[in-house]
């Protein structure tokens, strides 16, 4: 999610982006997908380590987790279950 500019600095252009996908290990890695339940010391669950949407509390069952965890991988952006994290780079690997 790049906003903005800074003078002397650019970022990667979509094309180099997927040209340093297809020769580099890179991250996020094209096909991210992050399956993982994360537990915050203030008892919140997300569904990954950098999350900042919750799934739900500690005290919930996991099945309703792990439903929540499924809603959101399947989700617009490469099986990311925190989608405002990553998306930036869905439309550029959409254009292969």
């Amino acid at each position: 999610n790049i906003i903005g500019d800074i003078v002397g600095f650019d970022f990667l252009s979509d094309e180099e982006i997927k040209k340093l996908s297809k020769t580099k290990n890179i991250f996020p890695p094209k096909n991210l997908g992050c399956y993982q339940i994360a537990l915050a010391s203030n008892g919140n669950i997300y569904g990954c380590c950098e999350g900042f949407d919750k799934l739900g509390i500690m005290n919930d069952s996991i099945p309703y987790l792990i439903d929540n965890l499924k809603k959101r991988i399947k989700g617009p952006c490469m099986g990311c279950s925190q989608t405002d994290f990553m998306c930036g780079l869905k439309n550029v690997y959409k254009q292969e």
